[in-house]
Protein backbone atom coordinates (compact mmCIF):
# COMPACT_ATOMS: atom_id res chain seq x y z
CA UNK A 1 0.00 0.00 0.00
CA UNK A 2 1.20 3.51 -0.84
CA UNK A 3 0.56 6.78 0.96
CA UNK A 4 0.30 9.83 -1.32
CA UNK A 5 0.56 13.32 0.17
CA UNK A 6 -0.18 16.70 -1.42
CA UNK A 7 1.29 19.35 0.91
CA UNK A 8 0.07 22.82 0.04
CA UNK A 9 0.67 26.21 1.60
CA UNK A 10 -2.24 25.91 4.02
CA UNK A 11 -3.46 22.29 3.94
CA UNK A 12 -2.24 18.72 3.75
CA UNK A 13 -4.25 16.26 1.66
CA UNK A 14 -3.61 12.53 1.52
CA UNK A 15 -4.71 9.40 -0.33
CA UNK A 16 -4.06 5.72 0.09
CA UNK A 17 -3.38 3.60 -2.97
CA UNK A 18 -3.74 -0.16 -3.08
CA UNK A 19 -5.84 -1.22 -6.06
CA UNK A 20 -7.39 2.23 -6.34
CA UNK A 21 -7.21 5.69 -4.76
CA UNK A 22 -8.96 6.43 -1.47
CA UNK A 23 -8.83 9.96 -0.09
CA UNK A 24 -8.34 10.37 3.65
CA UNK A 25 -11.10 12.91 4.29
CA UNK A 26 -10.14 13.32 7.97
CA UNK A 27 -6.66 14.59 7.08
CA UNK A 28 -6.14 18.33 6.57
CA UNK A 29 -2.94 19.05 8.51
CA UNK A 30 0.32 17.41 9.58
CA UNK A 31 -1.07 16.86 13.09
CA UNK A 32 -4.23 15.23 11.72
CA UNK A 33 -2.17 13.01 9.42
CA UNK A 34 0.07 11.88 12.27
CA UNK A 35 -2.95 11.13 14.48
CA UNK A 36 -4.56 9.10 11.70
CA UNK A 37 -1.43 7.07 10.99
CA UNK A 38 -0.79 6.32 14.66
CA UNK A 39 -4.41 5.24 15.15
CA UNK A 40 -4.42 2.88 12.14
CA UNK A 41 -1.90 0.12 11.65
CA UNK A 42 -1.61 0.49 7.88
CA UNK A 43 0.74 -1.72 5.82
CA UNK A 44 2.33 1.20 3.98
CA UNK A 45 5.44 0.38 1.96
CA UNK A 46 6.12 3.67 0.18
CA UNK A 47 5.22 7.33 0.61
CA UNK A 48 5.20 9.94 -2.17
CA UNK A 49 5.12 13.64 -1.28
CA UNK A 50 4.35 16.58 -3.55
CA UNK A 51 5.01 19.75 -1.59
CA UNK A 52 4.83 23.46 -2.31
CA UNK A 53 5.12 24.31 1.39
CA UNK A 54 8.01 26.03 3.16
CA UNK A 55 11.19 24.16 4.05
CA UNK A 56 10.18 24.21 7.71
CA UNK A 57 6.74 22.71 7.05
CA UNK A 58 8.19 20.11 4.68
CA UNK A 59 10.69 19.09 7.38
CA UNK A 60 7.87 18.80 9.92
CA UNK A 61 6.00 16.47 7.57
CA UNK A 62 9.02 14.23 7.01
CA UNK A 63 9.63 14.03 10.77
CA UNK A 64 5.99 13.09 11.34
CA UNK A 65 6.13 10.34 8.71
CA UNK A 66 9.37 8.85 10.01
CA UNK A 67 7.89 8.71 13.49
CA UNK A 68 4.60 7.13 12.41
CA UNK A 69 5.91 4.88 9.60
CA UNK A 70 9.60 4.21 10.30
CA UNK A 71 9.94 1.37 7.77
CA UNK A 72 8.26 3.07 4.80
CA UNK A 73 10.35 4.49 1.96
CA UNK A 74 9.79 8.22 1.42
CA UNK A 75 10.02 9.92 -1.99
CA UNK A 76 9.85 13.67 -2.58
CA UNK A 77 8.43 14.08 -6.07
CA UNK A 78 9.74 16.90 -8.26
CA UNK A 79 9.54 18.01 -11.88
CA UNK A 80 11.32 15.57 -14.19
CA UNK A 81 11.78 16.57 -17.84
CA UNK A 82 12.43 12.96 -18.86
CA UNK A 83 8.95 11.96 -17.69
CA UNK A 84 7.01 15.04 -18.83
CA UNK A 85 8.91 18.02 -20.31
CA UNK A 86 7.76 21.61 -19.98
CA UNK A 87 8.36 24.69 -22.12
CA UNK A 88 8.58 26.75 -18.91
CA UNK A 89 11.59 29.07 -19.05
CA UNK A 90 12.44 27.97 -15.50
CA UNK A 91 10.91 24.49 -15.13
CA UNK A 92 12.01 24.27 -11.50
CA UNK A 93 9.49 27.03 -10.74
CA UNK A 94 6.57 25.05 -12.17
CA UNK A 95 4.36 23.96 -9.28
CA UNK A 96 4.72 20.22 -8.76
CA UNK A 97 0.95 19.90 -8.28
CA UNK A 98 0.35 21.34 -11.77
CA UNK A 99 3.00 19.04 -13.24
CA UNK A 100 1.47 15.98 -11.58
CA UNK A 101 -2.03 16.82 -12.82
CA UNK A 102 -0.66 16.92 -16.37
CA UNK A 103 1.30 13.71 -15.82
CA UNK A 104 -1.98 11.99 -14.93
CA UNK A 105 -3.36 12.71 -18.42
CA UNK A 106 -0.09 12.48 -20.35
CA UNK A 107 -1.31 9.50 -22.40
CA UNK A 108 -4.00 11.75 -23.85
CA UNK A 109 -1.17 13.71 -25.55
CA UNK A 110 -3.30 16.82 -26.27
CA UNK A 111 -5.14 18.11 -23.22
CA UNK A 112 -6.09 21.11 -21.15
CA UNK A 113 -5.97 20.75 -17.37
CA UNK A 114 -8.02 23.15 -15.25
CA UNK A 115 -7.46 23.28 -11.49
CA UNK A 116 -10.18 25.35 -9.83
CA UNK A 117 -8.71 25.89 -6.40
CA UNK A 118 -7.50 28.85 -4.36
CA UNK A 119 -5.60 29.73 -7.51
CA UNK A 120 -7.28 28.97 -10.82
CA UNK A 121 -4.80 27.38 -13.20
CA UNK A 122 -5.10 26.35 -16.84
CA UNK A 123 -2.31 24.27 -18.40
CA UNK A 124 -1.92 23.10 -21.98
CA UNK A 125 -0.46 19.73 -22.93
CA UNK A 126 0.43 19.28 -26.61
CA UNK A 127 2.00 16.08 -27.99
CA UNK A 128 2.96 15.05 -24.47
CA UNK A 129 4.72 18.33 -23.61
CA UNK A 130 3.61 21.14 -21.31
CA UNK A 131 3.41 24.30 -23.42
CA UNK A 132 2.61 26.66 -20.53
CA UNK A 133 -0.51 28.00 -18.91
CA UNK A 134 -2.30 30.65 -16.91
CA UNK A 135 -2.62 31.38 -13.19
CA UNK A 136 -5.43 33.59 -11.88
CA UNK A 137 -7.04 34.21 -8.50
CA UNK A 138 -9.75 31.63 -7.86
CA UNK A 139 -13.35 32.46 -7.00
CA UNK A 140 -12.71 33.02 -3.29
CA UNK A 141 -9.61 35.16 -3.87
CA UNK A 142 -11.45 37.36 -6.36
CA UNK A 143 -14.33 37.79 -3.92
CA UNK A 144 -12.01 38.55 -1.00
CA UNK A 145 -9.99 41.06 -3.03
CA UNK A 146 -13.12 43.05 -3.88
CA UNK A 147 -14.40 42.86 -0.32
CA UNK A 148 -11.13 44.02 1.22
CA UNK A 149 -9.97 46.57 -1.35
CA UNK A 150 -13.21 48.45 -2.03
CA UNK A 151 -15.42 50.43 0.31
CA UNK A 152 -18.61 50.49 -1.75
CA UNK A 153 -18.79 46.88 -3.00
CA UNK A 154 -20.49 45.28 -0.01
CA UNK A 155 -21.98 41.80 -0.14
CA UNK A 156 -22.37 39.01 2.44
CA UNK A 157 -21.32 36.23 0.07
CA UNK A 158 -20.68 36.05 -3.67
CA UNK A 159 -23.40 34.29 -5.66
CA UNK A 160 -21.85 31.84 -8.14
CA UNK A 161 -25.08 30.14 -9.21
CA UNK A 162 -24.74 30.85 -12.94
CA UNK A 163 -23.35 33.12 -15.66
CA UNK A 164 -26.34 35.41 -16.16
CA UNK A 165 -26.11 39.15 -15.74
CA UNK A 166 -26.12 40.12 -12.06
CA UNK A 167 -29.02 42.08 -10.58
CA UNK A 168 -27.58 42.52 -7.10
CA UNK A 169 -24.02 42.99 -5.87
CA UNK A 170 -23.40 39.40 -4.76
CA UNK A 171 -24.54 38.12 -8.16
CA UNK A 172 -22.52 40.75 -10.05
CA UNK A 173 -19.38 39.66 -8.20
CA UNK A 174 -19.98 35.91 -8.28
CA UNK A 175 -21.38 35.62 -11.79
CA UNK A 176 -18.68 37.95 -13.10
CA UNK A 177 -15.85 35.89 -11.60
CA UNK A 178 -17.39 32.64 -12.80
CA UNK A 179 -17.99 33.98 -16.30
CA UNK A 180 -14.48 35.43 -16.61
CA UNK A 181 -12.80 32.16 -15.62
CA UNK A 182 -15.08 30.12 -17.88
CA UNK A 183 -14.31 32.49 -20.75
CA UNK A 184 -10.58 31.94 -20.23
CA UNK A 185 -10.96 28.17 -20.45
CA UNK A 186 -13.18 28.40 -23.53
CA UNK A 187 -10.73 30.68 -25.32
CA UNK A 188 -7.80 28.35 -24.55
CA UNK A 189 -9.76 25.34 -25.80
CA UNK A 190 -10.60 27.20 -29.03
CA UNK A 191 -7.00 28.31 -29.53
CA UNK A 192 -5.57 24.82 -29.17
CA UNK A 193 -7.91 22.86 -31.39
CA UNK A 194 -11.46 23.05 -30.10
CA UNK A 195 -13.52 20.57 -28.11
CA UNK A 196 -13.38 17.91 -30.84
CA UNK A 197 -9.58 17.58 -30.78
CA UNK A 198 -8.43 18.51 -27.28
CA UNK A 199 -9.60 16.88 -24.04
CA UNK A 200 -10.32 19.10 -21.04
CA UNK A 201 -9.94 17.86 -17.46
CA UNK A 202 -11.21 19.65 -14.38
CA UNK A 203 -10.03 19.25 -10.79
CA UNK A 204 -9.79 21.35 -7.62
CA UNK A 205 -12.06 22.31 -4.74
CA UNK A 206 -14.33 24.55 -6.84
CA UNK A 207 -14.67 22.08 -9.73
CA UNK A 208 -18.34 21.35 -8.98
CA UNK A 209 -19.17 25.04 -9.48
CA UNK A 210 -17.63 25.02 -12.96
CA UNK A 211 -18.88 21.63 -14.14
CA UNK A 212 -22.29 22.87 -15.41
CA UNK A 213 -20.54 25.43 -17.63
CA UNK A 214 -17.53 23.56 -19.03
CA UNK A 215 -17.36 20.54 -21.31
CA UNK A 216 -14.76 18.81 -19.18
CA UNK A 217 -14.16 15.51 -17.44
CA UNK A 218 -14.18 15.91 -13.67
CA UNK A 219 -11.15 14.19 -12.11
CA UNK A 220 -11.17 15.20 -8.41
CA UNK A 221 -8.02 13.21 -7.55
CA UNK A 222 -5.99 14.20 -10.61
CA UNK A 223 -2.91 15.32 -8.65
CA UNK A 224 -2.93 12.05 -6.71
CA UNK A 225 -3.27 10.07 -9.95
CA UNK A 226 -0.10 11.76 -11.18
CA UNK A 227 1.61 11.26 -7.84
CA UNK A 228 0.94 7.52 -7.97
CA UNK A 229 2.30 7.36 -11.53
CA UNK A 230 5.47 9.18 -10.47
CA UNK A 231 5.90 6.89 -7.46
CA UNK A 232 5.42 3.79 -9.62
CA UNK A 233 8.24 5.05 -11.84
CA UNK A 234 10.55 5.54 -8.86
CA UNK A 235 9.78 2.06 -7.53
CA UNK A 236 10.25 0.43 -10.95
CA UNK A 237 13.65 2.10 -11.41
CA UNK A 238 14.66 1.30 -7.85
CA UNK A 239 15.27 4.95 -6.94
CA UNK A 240 16.20 5.66 -3.35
Amino acid sequence: MNLLIDQGNTRVKACLYDVDLRKLEAVSSIAALQAYLLAHNLPIDAIAIASVASVNESTQLITCLKRALPSARIYNVHYDAQILPSAYLEPSRLGVDRWLAMLAVKECRDAIVVDAGTAFTVDVLRAGQHLGGYILPGLALQRDALASQTAAVNFPKADVADLTIGRHTAACVGHGSLRALNALVSSVVDEFGGESTVATYLTGGDAATFMPHLKAEHRPLLVFEGLQLALSGYLTRGDQ
